[in-house]
């Protein structure tokens, strides 16, 4: 029973504070969803970071090939929209 008297009643709070549950719920929602966007986005990031270092190892290896070898600048651009 003492646990039960240690919880505050709704008629001694503030209105201001009384909130409806859904709108408590609906809260803590976009609050995890927020955070699942932004763990998602350092994933992206992360993978993006990869692909950079990657892609200046393969220009820094381009330059150190013999002149037949070598590819042009350009054959390292990555273009999504031609589905390459």
């Amino acid at each position: 029973m003492e646990a039960i008297d240690k919880i505050e009643q709704i008629d001694d709070m503030m209105q201001a504070d009384i909130r409806p549950y859904r709108e408590i719920l609906e809260e803590q929602f976009h609050r995890q969803q927020l955070s699942k966007k932004e763990r998602y986005k350092e994933e992206v990031m992360q993978e993006l970071k990869v692909i950079k270092n990657k892609l200046h190892d393969l220009l820094a290896e381009n330059e150190k090939v013999t002149e037949i070898e070598r590819l042009e600048r350009d054959d390292f651009v990555i273009d999504v929209e031609r589905g390459e």
